[in-house]
């Protein structure tokens, strides 16, 4: 092997899968998964549960920010031996949830969702509950009460006032 092929080979971090050999198939060579895939299938799949916080405790850089982009593998530490693979992953969870059920749903969905697009076996998932977010509720519509009026003069000029300000959207219809 070249020493500029080796380089690569130790900066790219790369997991060779076995190729399917069943019911006689020819192995045609040989498939290589990168650490950074298996941390992308894996925030991909966090982000998919109720009651955990986009990209872990890794907000991104101010590049991402700005450009829309988030690396789904943020907060994702994967370290694999052969054909087996571990995982550390950093999260954050929404205030109110069960910590428990949430880290045991994302421990069970991500090695399916693991197991089944790379082919390895994965051995440990690690969570790590880094913080709490607390969301704060949208303000709720007020309403507008109209208390009747006693005098005829006065309740004509307010539903006067109160169909101008429908027509200038100031105020919300009733349905």
């Amino acid at each position: 092997m070249s020493e500029e092929t080796e380089k690569f080979e130790e900066i790219s971090n790369e997991t060779e899968v076995p190729a399917n050999e069943a019911d006689g198939a020819e192995n045609l060579g040989s498939v290589n998964i990168s650490d950074d895939v298996i941390s992308v299938v894996v925030g991909m799949t966090l982000s998919e549960i109720k009651g955990i916080c986009p990209s872990g405790s890794n907000f991104g850089n101010i590049a991402e920010m700005f450009s829309g982009k988030r690396n789904m593998g943020k907060g994702v530490k994967v370290e694999v031996d052969g054909e087996s693979v571990s995982m550390d992953l950093h999260i954050i969870v929404e205030y109110g949830i069960k910590i428990p059920d949430v880290a045991w749903e994302a421990q069970e969905k991500v090695k399916e969702a693991v197991e089944s697009i790379t082919g390895l076996k994965v051995d440990k998932i690690n969570i790590h509950v880094e913080g709490v977010s607390v969301v704060k509720e949208q303000k709720q519509e007020k309403k507008v009460e109209i208390e009747p009026v006693e005098d005829k003069e006065a309740a004509d000029e307010l539903a006067d006032d109160l169909e101008e300000l429908k027509e200038m959207d100031a105020l919300p219809t009733e349905d």
